[in-house]
């Protein structure tokens, strides 16, 4: 096994987040009297992923429309070219907010 320079290794923390919307019905007064509301139930998400290195503030971050498992190996890639070629990435994931999809 080759041994790898601790200069060329990049620590990276990595996150997700989901951020939306959804609307519900409310119940709504008028002065005496309770008007029917029609609603229209919708569920809209994006999904913002992120890395971040501690130690020189080197950060990727990716915004996509669903989280799955080839949205994770998008934002990998994404991370892996903008990454020095001579370098190592380590990477600290959480996945708990991952569907395992693909």
């Amino acid at each position: 096994m080759t041994e790898i320079p601790f200069d060329d290794v990049v620590v990276m923390f990595q996150d997700e987040a989901r951020f939306g919307r959804i609307n519900s019905p409310n119940k709504c007064w008028v002065k005496g009297k309770r008007p029917t509301v029609y609603c229209q139930i919708v569920r809209e998400y994006t999904y913002a992923y992120v890395s971040v290195c501690p130690f020189d503030g080197t950060m990727d971050s990716l915004i996509l429309p669903w989280a799955y498992t080839t949205a994770m190996n998008i934002f990998l890639a994404e991370v892996a070219k903008n990454t020095a070629a001579s370098s190592f990435s380590c990477f600290w994931i959480r996945r708990v907010g991952i569907k395992r999809k693909t």
